[in-house]
């Protein structure tokens, strides 16, 4: 995800929308300078959120007006250990236009933004990101390979029943459990 996309203009945009939470947070949220990456971005307005009990799509329809990369921020900060919860609270949020670039961030070279990309995949209950998420069946990182399997559950994507039976014969207990509950899911899909 390059920094190419964050611009001064962009960066003066982000701010001045951030402006009532500088002023009402200021311990917790800054201004952003010049030289902010993605993370300082993705921080920042995850933050500007961490206090709200809902986060609402009226609420990110401002942050998703600015041409900037707003959602790739969003996704560099899925494993901040402060922040991840919140980025991924508001790319569900922002549901639809978020989903390609998560599934994107399923082939991630850290395993945490991998494990909450398939959570947050799981929960925007898009069926574009089933093939991704089976594919994840087989991360090596434990937790990648559950997370897919729950949103798999999630999603009621029936295709996976047979890459879910293949996880569940894996043997570990923790996978074992999370395939046969995402299969039970399949099964309700057509009540």
């Amino acid at each position: 995800m390059p920094n190419d996309q964050i611009t001064p203009a962009f960066i003066e945009s982000l701010n001045q929308l951030l402006l009532p939470f500088f002023e009402d947070r200021p311990e917790v949220v800054q201004p952003l300078d010049s030289q902010a990456d993605l993370v300082a971005v993705g921080r920042a307005i995850a933050m500007s959120f961490s206090d709200d009990e809902g986060v609402h799509r009226p609420f990110v329809e401002p942050f998703l007006q600015l041409d900037g990369p707003v959602i790739p921020a969003l996704i560099a900060v899925l494993d901040d250990r402060e922040e991840s919860y919140f980025a991924g609270r508001l790319l569900e949020t922002i549901g639809t236009p978020a989903v390609e670039p998560v599934i994107q961030a399923l082939a991630h070279p850290h395993a945490g933004i991998r494990t909450q990309a398939a959570a947050v995949l799981g929960q925007i209950k898009d069926s574009r990101a089933g093939l991704t998420l089976i594919a994840a069946l087989s991360d090596p990182e434990i937790r990648v390979r559950y997370t897919a399997a729950e949103a798999l559950g999630e999603l009621q994507y029936n295709d996976a029943l047979e890459p879910l039976l293949t996880l569940f014969h894996e043997g570990h207990e923790l996978t074992r459990y999370t395939a046969l509950k995402a299969i039970s899911h399949l099964g309700s899909a057509g009540r």
